[in-house]
């Protein structure tokens, strides 16, 4: 209402948004006590009709108006009835309301979406002086930027927020992986369930030949002004996530460790933007489509990110199982709005709370890696007795690559072979044929009866 109507709420009163007291159950954003809300059913009527006016709301902006304003019906202490649910003037106004003469709705949902492909090509990308424009240390932080969006599928504004400020990591270089914990848990969560269900994002070793090599003090202090290695080489295998992370926090102490720190300059005039600072980065999102841009990708819908990740999941037959660990959505509302026709292995998978065991947790970003050939070359997968029967006779025939293939969730295709060539009737000359006579044909005829008599002769 203040951000359509804000000439009409001065005159009603309304007090403005944040206003209110902070331990009204609404963090102060609205009015969550009686004493706070000076609504009327005169003063309810004008600004729903103020609202209609502008010409700029959609009718689900203006349902949701008339859903605030039946929440204050209820806040002043109305009884709410079978016939009476909301001011008597909303319900009068709202007979005026004509969706033609509305504002037209928009579809928020994603058209450019990065493919499996072109997420493979980025992130197997290493950076490159003579291609990159974008400096290294800001490289590092925004592939794995990225990572987080477009890779692993969460949403740009509320779980990247929940990343940016949590201070919980946990780093474990034997096993290769790492985990992030979301401040205040999963997202999209309301009333009693809110910050109640702890998730983290993970990630697997990308390292060359699966093992982990961290970055040192040596690689810190080999950067220049601009963030760039001074000798060209970054002394580490900038591909993995996890090292990337382990090199961004050098500048700082484990407990100020962050998932994207903030770059602050560096020499005289502080124009150079090659260290790292105490605050975290502004806009996340961007940084990450900058870095695909940067790597020839692009451009990309701010919230295609958990489209992207079904994309993946659907192309290697990654079952629903699985992937639920890094996007935590129930089976009917991911199959529904981002994998359809996503594949079950077991109908009555309910849990709704994210594995603890790293196993378990990175058994698809195992599979997608492995897929991506960084980090195990082997695919993490469980086999049935029958499964692995099947398995040894494809190796055994020699179609190691086709039963990877299988490993991985992909189509495996025969190699194609070629027949031999057969000699064309042309090529074959007429006078190397010779001619079968008369007297050579009878004599044949006679050989072969004499033959068949003989045989008769022998049988009786």
């Amino acid at each position: 209402m203040w951000k359509f109507c804000p000439k009409e709420c001065e005159r009603l009163k309304f007090p403005k948004p944040g206003t209110f007291l902070k331990a009204n159950g609404h963090d102060g954003k609205i009015w969550g006590w009686k004493k706070e809300c000076n609504m009327t059913n005169k003063k309810a009527g004008k600004i729903l009709l103020a609202c209609i006016r502008t010409r700029k709301m959609t009718l689900p902006q203006l349902e949701t108006v008339r859903k605030s304003l039946a929440y204050s019906y209820q806040l002043r202490g109305n009884a709410v009835t079978k016939y009476q649910k909301n001011w008597s003037e909303v319900t009068n106004v709202w007979k005026a309301v004509d969706q033609k003469k509305c504002a037209p709705t928009r579809s928020n949902k994603p058209r450019l979406i990065p493919t499996p492909e072109e997420l493979k090509a980025a992130f197997t990308s290493q950076w490159d002086p003579s291609r990159n424009k974008m400096p290294f240390l800001k490289s590092v932080i925004g592939r794995r930027a990225a990572f987080d969006i477009f890779f692993s599928g969460h949403r740009p504004n509320k779980d990247i927020g929940k990343l940016k400020a949590s201070r919980r990591h946990e780093v474990n270089e034997r096993e290769g992986w790492m985990w992030t914990e979301f401040k205040g848990g999963r997202s999209k969560l309301s009333g009693p369930k809110k910050s109640s269900r702890k998730w983290k994002q993970w990630a697997v070793c990308w390292c060359k030949d699966g093992r982990h090599v961290a970055p040192t003090l040596r690689e810190r202090y080999n950067l220049d002004p601009d963030g760039n290695p001074t000798d060209g080489k970054p002394g580490f295998d900038d591909r993995c996530i996890i090292a990337g992370f382990q090199f961004t926090n050098l500048w700082l102490a484990k407990k100020n460790w962050r998932r994207y720190p903030n770059l602050i300059g560096v020499g005289r005039g502080k124009s150079h933007k090659g260290n790292i600072g105490n605050s975290d980065f502004g806009t996340v999102v961007k940084l990450a489509k900058d870095w695909l841009a940067d790597n020839g990708l692009g451009p990309y819908d701010t919230n295609a990110g958990r489209k992207a990740y079904a994309g993946v999941l659907d192309k290697l037959n990654i079952c629903y199982e699985w992937g639920f660990e890094n996007h935590g959505d129930k089976y009917s509302t991911w199959e529904n709005n981002y994998q359809a026709g996503c594949r079950r292995e077991n109908e009555d998978f309910s849990r709704r709370t994210q594995s603890n065991v790293p196993r378990i947790a990175t058994r698809a970003l195992r599979q997608i890696s492995t897929w991506m050939g960084m980090g195990n070359k082997q695919p993490a997968r469980q086999m049935s007795l029958l499964e692995r029967q099947n398995d040894m006779i494809l190796r055994g025939m020699g179609l190691s690559t086709q039963a990877n293939q299988i490993l991985l969730g992909l189509n495996a295709k025969f190699a194609e072979k070629r027949e031999p060539a057969l000699q064309s009737e042309a090529s074959v000359k007429p006078e190397s044929v010779e001619p079968v006579g008369p007297m050579v044909r009878e004599h044949s005829v006679r050989k072969s009866l004499g033959i068949s008599r003989a045989l008769k002769t022998n049988h009786v």
